[in-house]
């Protein structure tokens, strides 16, 4: 077997058109850390991180617009980026109660062992939430 070129996702850019904004949002709500903040090419970049050590950071970009992403045919979003969760239904409650915009969760399949729900931050991007059975 060949040897795997990639180890994992180093970084996910998220356009922060409100960038001040987007950034305490991000901190607030979704209780990441800044781990950098700097100027790039005249735009401000800042790097946040999860909890858990080698997770991929987020890297919030400064722009001008929003670059949402857009809907698939059935008109269900498709999601910036999706986030782990090792207890969906605890991470769902948490951030229902610090005002963040969250759907219902939802499976994959009748024994549930797929679950999801999206999460919408202030410059309207989809993120997803999400658990299954086969992540560590």
């Amino acid at each position: 077997m060949t040897q795997s070129l990639f180890s994992k996702p180093g970084h996910i850019p998220i356009p922060a058109p409100r960038f001040e904004a987007t950034l305490q949002w991000y901190l607030e709500k979704l209780g990441v850390t800044l781990k950098a903040r700097f100027p790039d090419e005249g735009r401000m970049v800042a790097v946040l991180s999860f909890a858990r050590p080698g997770a991929a950071v987020l890297l919030l970009v400064e722009s001008i617009a929003s670059a949402q992403m857009g809907r698939q045919p059935d008109f269900r979003p498709v999601p910036l980026v999706t986030l782990y969760c090792p207890d969906i239904e605890l991470a769902h409650a948490e951030l229902k109660s610090r005002g963040v915009t969250v759907t219902d969760i939802h499976s994959h399949d009748e024994a549930r062992s797929a679950l999801y729900f999206y999460i919408t931050d202030p410059n309207g991007h989809v993120l997803e939430a999400a658990w299954s059975k086969w992540d560590d």
